[in-house]
């Protein structure tokens, strides 16, 4: 019969101990039997003693029975055992590889004793016990022992009184391989480990560490003028008491000292400044705030605005039926379940009824907004907050608490497997409690679950494979929730006021841990721990000295995606990651991380000297940033304002930025890789004070690293005189500054030596051109600086002697009912020299003009019309005069026409697609019979139809394709017109038939691209995406940059599967703009195909306040114009598929 490990235990530490001198022990060659029996006689072992442990080997005494229930299951003890005068409060070895505890005396001697016992048993024969040592303790202590990590084997911990009594002083304690958070195991495992040999470990002397930690009780101190105003058990309540006093300057500011301790609530400032949150000065451990609120789950005491309320809970009865006899009964709604558009009725805890509640959210139990469901909260309307050494985590991606337990931590029942067809989320009941720090244990059994593949995108086998395991450990629970299938996103940190300044603070989640918005943050040694998108929003923020981890997934290689800024398109100014170390938590972490993706059109990130820990001596394995460095999301990452400057290996070794993406959207031609004066810009100071928010808040003082700069900048200024002059000489730097002048203007440029500025100056009688350079200054000493953008006047010139002139006549194909203006443009490269407009009267076909005073040299005239009816036939022009010379520059504008092409029955010319074939795939004209379940209209109607089968595979150019300009009339061409618009309607019946990822509709001049997902095609004015992620439409550029089809979804809104959407696209040639609105066709009676989707068009491509068009195909020829329909641009789907078309329309202007 086996013994219960108590039994073991002494037979172990006993036979360990006949080694150490001066010490009486039982005799070694006594018999287990007779061991036992005498243990239990002498010493009365009970459930007291043992703590909470409730041995079935045991009689009701607690002395050992070997007629006790050794076959019942055996409790092991709780996390908050009864009796014990010691807690092992925490154990873990070093990256030293010794032991390191932290014990905890409960009693009240004066001078408390112990013997604490450190045991390696066999993982393979659990009865077997390795090694052992013992160590003198006197009360309260943190020590580092002298106990090597074994190579193998599984480690315990226990204290007794002493080898003569061999009395249980505490539970027992794995440790793990990184320092614990302060609050305690959740649960207690115990060796049962029966010795069979003699452990040949030889005891050392007690360890001789002076004690570093003390307990804390938990609590939040509120204190203002150094004095306590009040004492609270959470961080909540003190967080109340300081709105309550609300301050209101620097001088009233309120700080709020927390205990080292775990504390499981959400905090959250609203409607209050002048806070400081931070752990009490002068004490050990840790502060660890935590909260399980998260996308995608659902929690008990979350009420109908989305916000946490300890007065709601949906899991009870009596929140449906009342808390007394007579209480009217209100229909029962589930956590979790969908609640949109309906209304609640409910009682909370303190029976108070509320009718007919319009909810907030979508599903009982969800915070409606990202913004409020964090850990620790910082609103909008909350300002001059300091949170300093806490330790906040998101607890769903990484742990398993009993907060979750408790509030009944439910997934979306829209998202649940068996209902969910997509992003399919597991229940965590079967999950055992288990800290951040918890070791993983993969299991076989947890392995082959999570290996299950999806089904066609459908998870729902795994994530029922997952539900259905029992009995998880600890360990197993550590491990699965950490991983893929379990990894949800949810912010550690959501903060959404103004000077915002967090110092050495950790937050932990996955993705999206750190969500910034509104305004300016000041990070000062923390460390920021997440996966994708992990630091987020449109917040300005500094992140001096952090350290940013990459968190992980415990059954995935995967590196992370740092940012996902937002950056507002006035905000020159996003994150700035100033002296940063990247590192990865998790040795299983392989593959490349990457600075971030864009997450709108203006996003702005820095990266400044940036440390990667490639040699893994900060996490647990090696970093590498990928070639390219960033990653596309909305736009490309070239067109994002994402920099970086002084990279390095914290190995020495050499970084290849060779490959790194050059920014194409900057017109100055920075690549993302910054050289030594382009950098300068990008300081702290600027982030914090800029042109987006204009006043002085400095909380690194970093102007004064500027002082020199500053002097020097203020006084550099550039004249252009008014006379002839068209070169000058740039102001020099002062002594200990350099300067660096540039300009990126065609009127104004400098000289290759960076001492002239020569200008190009308009005609005589013309406008004055407003123009800029840049002047870059660095202090010499420190290596900072700043820039500067000096406007510059350029006059026109007064030589009216060296000119010549042109004239001409413009000639129009028809007279006009109203006055036609055209322009003429002269340019030089960009430097516009002379602009005239021209008038022909209403009535009249010709106009006869003269330009004067053009100065000597060769331009390029550029001519433009008013009138949309007309257009110019003559291109630009090359003029080159001569002193006193008159050039000849005749113009000819002829009338246009609009011609509208359609052809609803596909019966037209031109309008019998071609049809890319592929095996499994069938398209064609059909004839509706009006039996379809398909909304295809009436019987007769003709429409195309484009089928996948199940179960086949396409290639990416599988589809069809109409060669539009075969449809125009004879004679008619696309190359005179100034716009286009170009439209066609679209059903699609189910969401059933969503492609795996993406289909893609193109409207351009050519069918190069062949329906490539990835590549960019600059033929292409527009691509509809039919995406099954968002189940919407998503539009493309030329670029391949996307635009998000906000409310044009399949499955909410409007609902449009199975309804027609009416799209077009809108082209204006002449300004290069190109937008695409998307209708509700069939919106209602009378009022059909007017029902904009998004209520506004989508803007795909048009130029910036600065001229810049970086949207806009660069190659069109508009000889052709194509219509391609690709079915899976992607080639990775298997189910079926299958879209209708109808009703193709072209109209466009040509000359008459």
């Amino acid at each position: 019969m086996k013994q219960r490990w108590w039994v073991s235990l002494v037979v172990s530490v006993v036979m360990l101990l006949t080694m150490m001198p001066g010490i009486t022990v039982l005799s070694a060659n006594q018999t287990d039997e007779q061991v036992n029996t005498a243990a239990s006689e002498k010493y009365k072992i009970s459930d007291f003693n043992l703590g909470n442990a409730n041995i079935k080997s045991a009689d009701i005494n607690g002395y050992y029975n070997e007629n006790a229930d050794v076959s019942a299951e055996y409790v092991y003890p709780t996390s908050d055992p009864n009796g014990y005068i010691y807690d092992i409060l925490s154990a873990y070895f070093g990256n030293d590889g010794k032991l390191n505890v932290v014990l905890r005396y409960n009693g009240n001697e004066a001078n408390p004793t112990g013997k604490l016992f450190v045991g390696t048993y066999d993982e393979a024969d659990s009865e077997i016990m390795l090694d052992a040592k013992s160590y003198d303790i006197k009360g309260t202590t943190a020590e580092g022992l002298d106990y090597i990590k074994p190579g193998k084997g599984t480690v315990r911990l226990y204290i007794w009184d002493g080898v003569d009594s061999l009395n249980p002083l505490s539970g027992v304690l794995k440790p793990g391989d990184t320092p614990p958070p302060t609050f305690a195991p959740t649960s207690t495992p115990e060796p049962t480990a029966k010795p069979t040999a003699v452990p040949t470990a030889t005891p050392t002397a007690a360890p001789t560490a002076t004690p570093t930690m003390v307990p804390y009780d938990k609590k939040a101190a509120v204190i203002q003028n150094n004095t306590v105003v009040g004492e609270y058990g959470t961080i909540r309540e003190a967080v109340a008491k300081a709105k309550e006093i609300n301050p209101k300057s620097e001088a009233e500011r309120v700080t709020i000292n927390v205990n080292p301790g775990d504390y499981e609530e959400q905090v959250k400032f609203d409607g209050v400044n002048y806070v400081t949150l931070q752990q009490t000065p002068e004490t050990t451990g840790k502060v660890t705030l935590h909260w399980y609120y998260c996308t995608g789950y659902c929690a008990s005491n979350c009420d109908l605005a989305g916000n946490y309320n300890p007065d709601i809970d949906w899991s009870l009865d009596e929140t449906w039926n009342g808390y007394k006899a007579g209480d009217e009964k209100f229909t029962k709604y589930e956590i979790g379940e969908v609640i949109t558009g309906k209304t609640i009725s409910y009682y909370d805890k303190n029976g108070v009824a509320h009718k007919n509640v319009k909810p907030n959210a979508n599903n009982l139990g969800s915070t409606r907004t990202y913004d409020q469901m964090g850990v620790l909260i910082v609103n909008s309307n909350a300002s001059n907050i300091i949170v300093k050494d806490l330790n906040v985590v998101n607890s769903v991606p990484v742990m398993v608490t009993q907060g979750e337990k408790d509030a009944h931590l439910t997934p979306q029942l829209d998202r649940i497997a068996g209902v969910a067809t997509s992003y399919v989320l597991p229940y965590r009941d079967n999950l055992a409690i288990c800290d951040e720090n918890t070791p993983e244990d993969a299991t076989t059994r947890v392995k082959n679950a999570l290996a299950i593949k999806d089904e066609n995108g459908n998870a729902s086998k795994r994530i029922q494979a997952l539900q259905n395991l029992t009995n998880l450990t600890a360990g197993e629970s550590a491990y699965l929730a950490k991983s893929a299938s379990y990894n949800e996103r949810g912010h550690a940190l959501a903060l959404h006021g103004d000077k915002v300044i967090l110092e050495n603070v950790r937050a932990r989640g996955n993705q999206d841990s750190v969500y910034i918005t509104n305004g300016r943050m000041y990070f000062k040694n923390c460390d920021l721990i997440g996966g994708t998108d992990y630091i987020y929003g449109d917040a300005t923020a500094v992140f001096d000295n952090c350290k940013l981890g990459a968190e992980g997934m415990s059954n995935a290689t995967s590196g992370a995606t740092i940012t996902a800024a937002n950056t507002s398109a006035e905000n020159p100014y996003g994150y700035l990651f100033w002296n940063c170390e990247i590192y990865n938590m998790r040795s299983n972490t392989t593959s490349n991380s990457n600075y971030g993706r864009p997450w709108n059109d203006f996003p702005q990130v820095t990266y400044y000297n940036t440390t990667l820990d490639d040699s893994a001596s900060t996490g647990k394995s090696r970093v590498t940033i990928s070639a390219d460095g960033w990653n596309d999301m909305t736009i490309k990452k070239d067109q994002a304002r994402f920099f970086e400057y002084g990279t390095k290996n914290k190995s020495g070794k050499t970084i290849d930025l060779s490959k790194r993406v050059k920014n194409a959207a900057d017109k100055a031609g920075m690549g993302t890789v910054l050289n030594d004066w382009q950098i300068l810009e990008f300081n702290p100071r600027n982030y914090f004070t800029n042109s987006f928010r204009s006043d002085a808040w400095d909380p690194m003082n970093f102007s004064e690293n500027l002082k020199n700069v500053d002097a020097a900048i203020a006084g550099a200024t550039v004249v252009i005189p008014e006379n002839e002059e068209t070169t000058i000489t740039l102001p020099t730097a002062p002594t200990g500054v350099s300067f660096k002048w540039e300009s990126s203007s065609e009127n104004a440029t400098v000289s290759s030596d960076g001492t002239k500025l020569t200008v190009v100056r308009p005609a005589a009688g013309e406008n004055s051109i407003e123009s800029s350079v840049v002047l870059y200054a660095r202090d010499n000493n420190n290596g900072y600086g700043d820039k500067k953008t000096i406007p510059v006047l350029i006059t026109p010139t007064t030589n009216t002697k060296d000119v010549y002139t042109v004239s001409g006549n413009i000639e129009l194909s028809q007279a006009s009912e109203s006055d036609v203006t055209v322009t003429i443009k002269f340019m030089s490269g960009a430097a516009q020299i002379k602009k005239v407009d021209v008038i022909v009267p209403a009535g009249a076909k010709t106009q006869a003009y003269t330009v004067e005073n053009l100065p000597v040299g060769t331009y390029t005239a550029y001519m433009s019309i008013g009138d949309p009816l007309y257009n110019i036939a003559t291109e630009s022009q090359k003029v080159d005069g001569t002193i006193g010379s008159t050039v000849s520059l005749n113009i000819d504008a002829k009338k246009m026409q609009e011609i509208i092409v359609s052809s609803p029955d596909f019966d037209g010319k031109g309008y019998i697609p071609t049809i890319n074939s592929a095996s499994g795939f069938s398209g064609g004209i059909y004839t509706v019979t009006g039996k379809e379940s398909a909304n295809l209209g009436e019987a007769g109607n003709k429409v195309l139809k484009l089928t996948k089968n199940e179960g086949s595979k396409v290639a990416a150019k599988t589809g069809a394709s109409f060669n539009l300009t075969s449809m125009l009339p004879s004679g008619s061409s696309l190359a005179n017109t100034k716009t286009i618009k170009f439209s066609y309607d679209f059903l699609m019946e189910s969401t059933d038939y969503f492609p795996n990822n993406q289909s893609g509709f193109d409207l351009a001049t050519s069918t190069k691209n062949g329906g490539d997902g990835r590549a960019e095609d600059q033929t292409r004015f527009v691509r509809w995406g039919v995406y099954k992620g968002w189940s919407q439409f998503n539009m493309y550029t030329a670029n391949n940059t996307r635009i998000n089809g906000d409310n044009t979804q399949f499955n909410r809104g409007n609902n449009m599967a199975n309804k027609w959407y009416r799209i077009v696209a809108d082209i204006d040639l002449e300004n290069q703009i190109i937008t695409t609105t998307l209708y509700d066709r069939d919106w209602k009676t009378g009022d059909a195909g007017s029902y904009i989707l998004n209520k506004k068009p989508f803007v795909v491509a048009a130029k910036d306040a600065d001229g810049n068009n970086n949207e806009y195909p660069k190659n069109i020829d508009l000889s052709n114009l194509y219509f391609n329909i690709y079915m899976d641009v992607f080639n990775d789907t298997a189910n079926k598929m299958e879209y209708y078309f109808d009703n193709i329309e072209l109209i466009y202007q040509d000359f008459e």
